[in-house]
């Protein structure tokens, strides 16, 4: 009887192929889950978002970045096993099989709140709420709370109860609040400590999926190597090398790699932010999310009902955190809209459409000026944003009819992970003399060749469709007012109206 349960818990594993990974084992508990509405449809929520339409190959999506995820936590895990017995200490007494378990279930769930087109909609809802101040989210938009309400409701509507605990056989309510406060990412409830794993020797756990002290993270390890791959943009990031190599500090406290691979590390820094310059924010990208952003605007407007069996509008859905129809949030989302723009007659609706046909016949939006560097006088929230378009159109000619809604401001931060600082003050290391003690990098020890500069501000000013003369105005007026407020006539600009051409299309390459 004994050998015929272990035959049953053995045909439950499920074996998959992974892109990044390879050969992938899931625990039973994590196939129950995989199996639910809710996160299958992941598997239609591509992570890069727009980039797909300027980058073919990056049609990867959440549902392998999660079980990825997952098992980067399995391996992370047996390897700080292994590299604590090699030097004579033993975690089995620390990190027992239902923490084993909590981590895969958060690491595999981390991503279920994510939205199609995260940033255009986080632009539609920032317009919404810029119109309607008095509406507030309650914390529904932040990412990781998203996540972690759509897991609780993936528990309780897919009566997983049982199943959970077969698995916890006690403390289950314990367990569900450690992977809850592993998938949030902080404690609950406003509280300053975690109830999930009180224990001193256990605070090292919740480092694991999301690092918020120094981003060294496994999450982070799936995504870069995943997206580097669908981007086809090589980088040197070697998550193996970081896996193999895993410590934990005799506080049990913290994660730590060896010294002698600091400057792996920071390549690990400077190739996300090169991920993120070069596909996340490049110029077109940009233009088509804003596009993205205005046909959900345009229907919410016209008050389109993207939800099939629901008369909730995609606003709604967010603002209450309705997360039975963010269940049908998906990629799709774009198609439902066009659909019922099609045969609705208000004015909006026919903007949609507009709209799409302009993304079909490649007509963009476009980047009237552009300017890099540091801009610590300009704000980033949307009242800011109204009022330098305001100040820049206000330098228009009386004859020139532009409007605030023809026009529109991008600001971006990059950084390496650690503000105006350098990433790798806050990463803890280990020498294989004395492998339990963390250390951190002094000044001394950096080397001479890393960047004196780890931030960089990116002021983008883009034209919607105007005519040529228009067009030209708007970016004068621009140029001109960012002379104006720079206060400094010696700064280079990477970028005037007159030097702006038309944006080339490459439709076979992997860049337009």
């Amino acid at each position: 009887e004994y050998f015929d349960g272990l035959l049953v818990m053995a045909l439950e594993y499920k074996i998959i192929k992974d892109p990044v990974h390879g050969t992938v084992k899931l625990h039973p508990l994590l196939v129950k889950i995989i199996d639910t509405p809710q996160f299958q449809r992941l598997r239609h929520i591509k992570i890069l978002g727009a980039c797909v339409f300027v980058y073919p190959g990056a049609s990867h999506t959440r549902f392998e970045h999660c079980i990825g995820t997952a098992y980067l936590a399995n391996k992370l895990l047996k390897n700080l096993r292994d590299n604590s017995a090699e030097h004579g200490r033993t975690l089995d007494d620390v990190v027992t099989d239902e923490d084993r378990l909590c981590l895969e279930i958060a690491a595999l769930c981390h991503d279920l709140g994510a939205l199609p087109y995260g940033l255009a909609l986080d632009k539609c809802f920032e317009m919404f709420l810029h119109e309607n101040p008095k509406m507030t989210a309650k914390g529904q938009m932040d990412y990781s709370y998203r996540a972690m309400t759509m897991f609780q409701h993936l528990y309780k509507k897919n009566n997983l109860e049982g199943d959970f605990k077969r698995f916890f056989t006690r403390n289950l309510d314990k367990n569900l609040l450690f992977i809850k406060e592993l998938i949030f990412g902080s404690p609950l409830n406003g509280s300053k400590n975690y109830g999930g794993r009180v224990e001193d020797n256990k605070k090292f756990l919740y480092k694991i999926i999301r690092n918020c002290q120094n981003g060294v993270d496994i999450h982070k390890w799936d995504y870069l190597t995943r997206n580097s791959k669908g981007l086809d943009i090589s980088i040197s990031l070697d998550v193996y090398r970081f896996l193999e190599c895993v410590q934990v500090d005799e506080k049990f406290e913290m994660i730590m790699i060896p010294i002698k691979l600091h400057n792996n590390l920071f390549a690990l820094f400077s190739e996300r932010q090169l991920l993120c310059r070069t596909a996340c924010q490049h110029k077109t990208v940009i233009a088509i999310e804003y596009m993205i952003a205005d046909i959900f605007w345009a229907a919410e407007k016209a008050g389109l009902l993207p939800f099939p069996g629901s008369k909730v509008t995609l606003m709604e859905c967010l603002v209450h955190g309705d997360m039975e129809a963010l269940t049908n949030l998906k990629d799709s989302i774009l198609d439902i809209i066009r659909f019922q723009a099609s045969s609705c007659q208000h004015e909006e609706a026919h903007k949609v459409l507009n709209l799409f046909e302009f993304l079909d016949q490649r007509k963009l939006y476009r980047q009237g000026y552009f300017k890099k560097g540091p801009l610590p006088q300009l704000k980033t929230d949307p009242y800011s944003k109204d009022r330098y378009i305001g100040e820049i159109l206000s330098r228009a000619k009386s004859s020139t009819k532009l409007k605030s809604e023809d026009v529109f401001i991008h600001i971006t931060c990059f950084d390496y992970g650690n503000g105006q600082d350098n990433p790798i003050k806050m990463a803890y290391f280990y020498d294989k003399k004395n492998p339990f003690r963390r250390t951190q990098m002094s000044d001394s020890q950096m080397s001479l060749m890393y960047p004196k500069t780890f931030q960089e501000y990116q002021f983008h000013f883009y034209v919607k469709f105007l005519d040529l003369e228009s067009r030209r105005e708007a970016e004068e007026c621009c140029l001109e007012w960012y002379r104006t407020i720079s206060q400094s006539s010696n700064v280079e600009d990477h970028s005037s109206p007159k030097e702006i051409t038309p944006t080339k299309v490459y439709i076979y390459g992997s860049s337009m």
